[in-house]
């Protein structure tokens, strides 16, 4: 499932855009499982960080790379096949931690 955030960003083409703009992915995983997905998601090449983090996500990926394609090869061939991963939402367009952040807090209305 992919959400984009590309709505908000103005007078960029999609390949600019990737290149500008981290895609990130959120990770739910079986109990006990999301430290050795974080180790395993450290040794990927375009993931530049990754982070635990509670409440209804377990891991937070950012992935950087200027094609679209290479992320979506990530995605399906390295973190979906991963054993604990329950659900995988990838959200492009985002530019932090701090934006997810604030999407999450008026999505949940401040539960997160």
């Amino acid at each position: 499932m992919t959400y984009s955030l590309q709505s908000f960003l103005k007078n960029t083409t999609k390949e600019q855009n990737f290149k500008e703009n981290p895609t990130f992915v959120l990770l739910s995983c079986e109990k006990n499982k999301a430290k050795a997905i974080v180790e395993k998601m450290r040794c990927l090449s375009i993931v530049s960080e990754v982070k635990l983090v509670e409440g209804m996500y377990d891991v937070v990926i950012r992935l950087d790379s200027p094609s679209f394609e290479e992320i979506k090869k990530v995605i399906v061939e390295n973190i979906r096949g991963i054993e604990g991963v329950r659900t995988c939402i990838t959200l492009e367009g985002a530019k932090s931690f701090d934006s997810i952040k604030r999407l999450w807090k008026q999505d949940t209305k401040g539960m997160l």
